[in-house]
């Protein structure tokens, strides 16, 4: 495997449901039981205790590449993690390395609690093998990409969640290890660290380092890296390149059902029950025209009266960037500013001739006036896609089929002007 930095082969983990460990059983006890029940229980049905939650994986990764693994919630993408960082050991198969191997799985993964930010910096380091002068070279980079330098020599079991989590991925970024595999690093801080998250794996990527990087955000996905393979119930269901991964894992959602129902909730004073997308005539669809309006319908529940609740929607592309959006305020000024307890449905339409072909989300969020509490936000792979034909007859056109994101006709007219005069140098 000269030029491969990983190599996984026949790739499993196998789990036990729910082991049940009777209790400890006095004498009272068994006199009572045969008293209850004196012929038994009669025989149990017998369940199979075990399931595999990732098997059969093989596949290679080029030193230098930054691979991308999505799928599903329960697909097995921590678990692939986990048996390539080494924290759990397969049930088969088996998986090779070229290079030291940094992990980020969970924050603060690796760190000692009594021990100080600076502490756990060096200990990091040395686990990778780095000698002290090549971990005292990286210590300032560390704290400072972190933002925590003050509190540098504070034991981290006093850090607050934010410091460990910026600290954590700082370690595992910046000590230059020949693999990186980060899970969902992108899930907790605040959005200006998300951002720094993305450019530091973005050098660590044009560095030559090899990366694997678990992610929802398509966006981020396409934006890092080279390839991607999508896991779903354990298996490897595709592999390639990056755009032609993600377009097609966001795009087999399009074809699922039009209509989404969520479940009541108890903890929110207002929450969405339904998404769907229709038809301009309201008839249910998830595959529309380029001739064709798309409405969102949103319907969420009131529990108790609201002053200045907002409904949000959003449209993505298959990539996961944001196209565009509006609160029902902006879209429709005649939209109340109070509600009552009840039912209530919002309809977000999106006009004919703008988007080209391909697959999109809609997502949508109750909130507070301005966002500033959100309420109930559904942004899941399951619900909101849909998929657009481009129409548009390209017989007298001079271009043929467009290939940009948007069908935006433009106006132009012309006229005879004079010559400019010619610019001396």
């Amino acid at each position: 495997m000269s030029d491969l930095a990983i190599r996984t082969v026949g790739l499993g983990k196998k789990y036990r449901r729910g082991l049940h460990v009777e209790p400890y059983r006095t004498a009272r006890d068994a006199i009572a039981s045969l008293v209850t029940t004196p012929f038994g229980r009669g025989p149990r049905k017998q369940e199979d205790p075990w399931f595999w939650a990732v098997r059969d994986l093989t596949f290679d990764v080029a030193e230098g590449t930054v691979l991308g693994v999505i799928g599903p919630n329960g697909a097995g993408k921590t678990t692939l993690l986990k048996l390539l960082s080494r924290v759990t050991t397969p049930t088969e198969g088996y998986a090779e390395f070229r290079g030291r191997v940094a992990t980020l799985l969970e924050v603060g993964t690796g760190f000692h609690l009594e021990l100080t930010g600076r502490e756990n910096i060096k200990l990091n380091g040395a686990i990778l093998g780095l000698g002290r002068k090549q971990i005292a070279e990286r210590i300032d980079r560390i704290l400072d990409f972190a933002e925590v330098r003050e509190f540098a020599d504070t034991p981290v079991k006093r850090y607050s969640s934010g410091m460990f989590m910026r600290l954590a991925f700082s370690v595992a970024a910046h000590l230059e290890p020949d693999i990186l595999i980060v899970d969902e690093v992108l899930a907790v801080g605040d959005a200006a660290f998300q951002k720094k998250c993305l450019g530091r794996l973005g050098e660590v990527g044009a560095e030559g380092r090899t990366v694997l990087f678990v992610s929802h955000n398509m966006a981020a996905v396409n934006q890092l890296c080279d390839r991607a393979l999508v896991l779903n119930k354990g298996h490897i269901e595709l592999e390639g390149s990056v755009r032609d991964v993600t377009e097609a894992y966001l795009t087999s959602f399009a074809g699922a059902s039009a209509e989404a129902l969520f479940e009541p909730r108890s903890d929110s004073p207002a929450y969405i029950s339904r998404l769907v997308t229709t038809s301009a005539e309201g008839r249910p669809q998830s595959r529309f025209t380029s001739d064709e309006a798309v409405v969102l319908e949103v319907d969420f529940e009131v529990v108790q009266r609201l002053d200045g609740a907002r409904v949000w929607a959003w449209l993505y592309s298959a990539d996961g960037t944001w196209l565009c959006g509006a609160t029902d305020s902006e879209a429709n000024p005649s939209a109340p500013a109070t509600r009552e307890a009840g039912a209530y449905r919002t309809r977000f339409a999106f006009p004919a001739h703008v988007l080209n072909e391909g697959a999109y989300q809609f997502r949508a969020l109750i909130s507070t006036q301005r966002g500033m509490r959100n309420w109930d936000y559904h942004d899941d792979r399951s619900s909101g896609f849909f998929e657009l034909e481009d129409t548009t007859d390209y017989t007298s056109s001079d271009l043929g089929k467009r290939r940009s994101l948007l069908l935006v006709p433009m106006a132009a007219e012309e006229q005879r002007i004079e010559r400019h005069a010619a610019v001396v140098g």
